[in-house]
């Protein structure tokens, strides 16, 4: 958040212009912070509430108030609605007593630029350039973490009787998964083959590789 620091002579001209440079598409970025002199002697407003009344260049007044602490210290958090529109923005800072009456109040002159926002598209593309950004780091978060997951994978192998199915399964608890094989065997008075009845280690290998492949960011398995 950027701070102003603007000191408020209450003896001095009504109407200041200040050095205060706004940015439209901005959120929650700016703050004023005031000190209040009388007669050179720096003012105590704590009893008082601090009413602020802004008029965008587009003409629309937006009404407001400011925070002022117990040790006097008065500060106002610009709302963003207040400089969305680009040009001069003239904002009222009045002291209010209890009653609801105005002490005093000053009228502070400031600039609005425009800003170039974050809803740019990137060169050649229609995405916003933040969502792409924000999208790229998620994608290489996940990748990172199920990674290190996949890294540490337990593949088990099991052979069933003739005639059962042949089943994959994965357990996954969040840290580390286990894939579980399920394979039948062949049938009683036949020659098995290879690749159809039973599996060498090399076809259990190449089987593992292709289910880890068929894993889109290692959270689920693909049939």
């Amino acid at each position: 958040m950027i701070i102003y620091n603007i000191r408020m002579d209450l003896q001095s001209d009504r109407t200041t212009h200040t050095d205060v440079v706004l940015t439209s598409g901005d959120v929650k970025a700016y703050r004023l912070e005031f000190d209040f002199f009388s007669q050179g002697k720096r003012k105590e407003v704590s009893k008082y509430a601090l009413c602020i009344r802004a008029k965008r260049a587009d003409g629309v007044v937006v009404v407001d108030t400011g925070d002022i602490t117990p040790d006097g210290k008065a500060f106002y958090d610009i709302k963003s609605n207040i400089y969305q529109v680009p040009g001069t923005l003239t904002m009222e800072v009045a002291l209010a007593n209890e009653d609801g009456c105005y002490v005093t109040t000053k009228e502070l002159v400031m600039t609005v630029r425009k800003g170039y926002g974050n809803s740019g598209l990137s060169a050649g593309n229609t995405t916003p350039i933040l969502a792409k950004l924000m999208e790229q780091s998620a994608k290489a978060e996940r990748a990172t973490i199920n990674a290190e997951r996949i890294a540490d994978m337990d593949v088990l192998v099991e052979m069933l009787d003739s005639g059962s199915a042949a089943t994959v399964e994965k357990d996954d608890d969040g840290e580390k998964m286990v894939l579980r094989f399920r394979i039948p065997r062949g049938f009683p008075g036949y020659a098995p083959q290879v690749g159809v009845d039973y599996f060498t280690e090399e076809d259990k290998s190449d089987m593992v590789s292709a289910v880890l492949a068929a894993l889109p960011d290692g959270d689920e398995v693909s049939y």
